[in-house]
């Protein structure tokens, strides 16, 4: 029994101990990517802090604990993780906040210059007081694209058709790269600016910029932008159910300010800004 004991102790301390030189790298909103990543000399990014994996540095051998301190990381590209990120079971990767710390990874951009109010004539008069405006923001010389717009912590809902609730299906033609829909659903929205639509196939979905929509009596035939008119109909999967038990695979039209019709909607028009 006496013998057992000792191990254990023995075991634990080990694990004590490689805990205790585990390297710990800290990174702060208000840091330097040019100092050591020391608790008083914080890192400003983590992509500098994950740079101690791909050098092999001494000190990532016990494993690495990437601290944050308390503030937002404004992020102006992907957090781009490699395989060497994952470490091992003898030198794990960890990320976490500092004591009493909320750090918040972001790649938000604010809109700020909110005006009430907008004299667009093809927002119906009613609506046209209610409507808040602001220019969409610029990062460096180019203004801000985005399908996401996020307001009070929640996702914001893009201007978006969904008649009745149900959406209607679609007919898919790869040899041409058209879809087709029902004309009925067109409705004021064949010269719609920045229209795109969403198919739902299989375990994804596709979003697509149209490009043109020929209405031919009751059908609407849409073509799409390149890249992704290509790579929609091109590739073998996934894509839109076709004849299948439950039917043709449905879509909606979205992003596009005549289908802004309900409150807390949202739609980006190029290159003005944001309602």
């Amino acid at each position: 029994m006496k013998k057992t004991i000792v191990v254990l102790l023995f075991m634990a301390s080990l694990g004590l101990f490689s805990v205790l030189v585990a390297g710990e790298v800290y990174v702060s909103p208000h840091g330097s990517d040019r100092n050591a990543g020391t608790k008083e000399a914080p890192y400003l990014t983590l992509n500098q802090a994950r740079e101690w994996r791909r050098l092999n540095r001494p000190e990532a051998a016990g494993g690495i604990c990437i601290c944050l301190e308390d503030g937002v990381y404004a992020q102006s590209a992907p957090l781009f993780i490699r395989p060497e990120d994952s470490g091992t079971p003898d030198s794990p990767t960890l990320i976490r906040a500092v004591e009493n710390a909320h750090p918040v990874i972001s790649g938000g951009v604010a809109v700020t210059g909110w005006k009430k109010g907008c004299d667009d004539p093809r927002i119906t008069k009613e609506l046209r007081s209610k409507i808040w405006v602001a220019k969409a923001p610029s990062f460096g010389n180019r203004i801000v694209e985005t399908r996401q717009m996020w307001v009070d912590g929640n996702k914001a809902q893009r201007a978006a058709q969904f008649p009745d609730g149900v959406m209607e299906r679609i007919d898919f033609n790869p040899e041409e790269q058209t879809i087709i829909i029902p004309a009925s659903q067109i409705g004021n929205l064949l010269n719609a600016r920045r229209l795109e639509m969403i198919v739902h196939q299989r375990w994804a979905i596709a979003i697509l910029r149209v490009k043109s929509i020929d209405v031919r009596g009751e059908q609407a035939v849409i073509r799409f932008h390149e890249p992704e008119s290509h790579l929609e109909f091109a590739h073998p999967w996934p894509q839109p159910v076709i004849g299948g038990e439950k039917g043709n695979s449905s879509f909606c039209l979205t992003n596009a300010l005549e289908l802004l019709d309900q409150p807390g909607e949202w739609f980006q028009e190029y290159p003005s800004g944001t309602i």
